[in-house]
């Protein structure tokens, strides 16, 4: 029990006054139920179409291609670039992949981001985040019921040359 010259200082006061903790308006937000994990978010690319709504379509419409789309996050700023696959083309250009944008970058060497957040040359390999398919209502059933399926190994995509 509580004396009478104990003071209850309210946790986020704690945090204020703690110059080694962050504020609680700093604490990032958990995702929304449905939303990505934001912790491993970036190794888990959903496709364009799965984004969520935080991910607003900034595409030039003069984009005649639509090989790429770009994309940004209303909460966060992050700034990606979607580049879609083109069939029989060899490397990152026949795979559907992302590229996320350094907002720090001061020219080609740092361009990008990697899924962990390091900055990254254009042009290298963890500058291209790869789409995972996400799994359907009926796969996330089996597995909570029945547990995940293992994993083929994945085949290692050749450089272009």
């Amino acid at each position: 029990m509580l004396g009478s010259d104990e003071t209850i200082i309210p946790p986020d006061e704690l945090l204020k006054n703690d110059p080694g903790k962050a504020a609680p308006d700093e604490v990032p937000a958990m995702p929304e139920a449905g939303a990505p994990d934001a912790s491993n978010f970036w190794d888990n690319l959903p496709s364009p179409d799965k984004l969520g709504p935080d991910w607003k379509d900034t595409t030039n419409p003069k984009n005649q291609t639509g090989n790429y789309r770009q994309f940004e996050n209303s909460k966060t700023g992050d700034k990606i670039e979607f580049d879609k696959g083109q069939p029989g083309k060899p490397g990152w250009r026949g795979q559907d992949h992302y590229h996320r944008f350094n907002p720090k970058s001061t020219g080609d060497n740092d361009k990008y981001l990697d899924s962990k957040g390091n900055p990254v040359p254009k042009g290298s390999e963890a500058s291209h985040l790869p789409v995972k398919p996400q799994p359907s209502l009926l796969n996330k059933i089996f597995n909570f019921l029945f547990g995940p399926l293992p994993k083929p190994a994945r085949p290692a995509i050749p450089e272009e040359t």
